[in-house]
């Protein structure tokens, strides 16, 4: 964590961390002072109704780019709101959080680029539905209690292209399984996935490969699109590999929806999908 906040070319000013309990120990370890979450500086920022007015002073009043938040420190709105949908988390270690605030979504044009040229998952961003929009998307043809009707072509809803899915149900894994799974013996694969719902602690990621499983964090249900991300390695033993973009939990609610888009697989273990894109754009 300090050997990245001091090579980050943008630390440059105490402002720009707002730092979530345990200020001294920032000071400390990297001689910044940043934003404590207490400074006065802040009332003009929790005066704020909505996220969007309180992410307009967080940037360009305060110039906030990082938040540092350690484990233990309990979010309000509007801060978690922020950084559930307008930041990404660029390093964790040990119960510290740091999130960058995005300064832009990708453009579709990169994300396009990732998918096509990058990601394992064939599909990923859903826009190939050969058998119809009421159908499973091309390559998803897999997955467990998946019954008619269920999966529907989504247009309104969508986070990358065109497309995404809806789902509707209860208990069910929307899932692919990976061609040549023996090439991935012992190595890293990280699954990132854009998930929206409003139903909370019910969606995840799972990589399964017959013998051992990773999941994603669940999705907070608090209505809009969350970056869920899993990391795994691939047993030795490996039987096959599933991926399951989307698990549901058994909570009995048939009637619950969620959305699944820009689903992409990558080899390696990334922390963040920040830092991946950053990579490619480096090569």
């Amino acid at each position: 964590m300090i050997k990245y906040i001091n090579n980050a070319e943008d630390f440059t000013s105490d402002s720009t961390t707002l730092v979530c309990s345990q200020r001294q120990l920032f000071f400390y370890h990297t001689d910044k002072k940043g934003i404590d979450f207490r400074d006065p500086k802040l009332e003009s920022f929790n005066r704020q109704k909505n996220k969007e007015a309180a992410l307009y002073v967080l940037k360009n009043q305060l110039k906030v780019k990082y938040i540092l938040k350690y484990w233990n420190f309990r979010l309000q709105a509007p801060l978690n709101e922020i950084i559930t949908n307008d930041c990404d988390l660029v390093y964790q270690d040990e119960g510290i959080y740091l999130y960058r605030l995005r300064e832009k979504d990708l453009i579709k044009e990169e994300l396009e680029k990732i998918f096509v040229n990058d990601s394992v998952l064939r599909n990923g961003s859903f826009e190939n539905w050969s058998q119809g929009p009421h159908k499973k998307p091309d390559f998803f043809e897999d997955g467990d209690n998946i019954f008619e009707g269920m999966v529907t072509r989504e247009e309104k809803e969508v986070r990358v292209g065109k497309y995404s899915v809806k789902i509707t149900g209860d208990n069910f894994n929307f899932a692919q399984n990976l061609s040549y799974f023996e090439d991935y013996k012992g190595k890293s694969l990280t699954c990132f996935a854009w998930v929206k719902t409003n139903v909370p602690d019910k969606y995840r990621i799972q990589i399964y490969d017959g013998i051992d499983s990773s999941f994603s964090k669940r999705h907070s249900g608090r209505g809009g699109w969350e970056l869920l991300q899993a990391n795994h390695t691939v047993n030795p033993s490996v039987k096959f590999v599933t991926i399951r973009v989307i698990q549901a939990e058994d909570t009995g609610k048939v009637d619950d929806v969620a959305y699944v888009d820009g689903v992409i697989l990558v080899k390696g273990d990334w922390n963040t999908f920040y830092l991946y894109v950053l990579h490619m754009k480096r090569r």
